[in-house]
């Protein structure tokens, strides 16, 4: 992993605005987070940063649980995490 985590990332090429959008991200960026390789520095960082967008495979509400370390929501998106990604076609 290089320094900047951010060089690696599966959506260092999307548009930012896809992640801050209202409503669930929807599958594609959901499965996009998932397979990423740089998902666990994405996590960290996402973590310390303010409650806006998806970011790392997590909602707003889902970090805001892990920060405030809620053991359901920390099982639920170690659940989340672990499932495989869907097979692009």
């Amino acid at each position: 992993m290089t320094a900047d985590w951010r060089q690696n990332a599966a959506c260092k090429s999307w548009d930012p605005e896809v992640f801050f959008t209202s409503g669930p991200p929807g599958r594609a960026l959901e499965d996009l987070c998932r397979a990423c390789p740089s998902l666990i520095p994405c996590t960290f960082d996402a973590l310390k940063r303010g409650d806006s967008g998806y970011q790392a495979g997590l909602q707003v509400g889902q970090r805001h649980a892990i920060r405030q370390g809620n053991r359901a929501a920390k099982k639920r998106v170690a659940r989340q995490a672990s499932r495989p990604a869907a097979r692009q076609s």
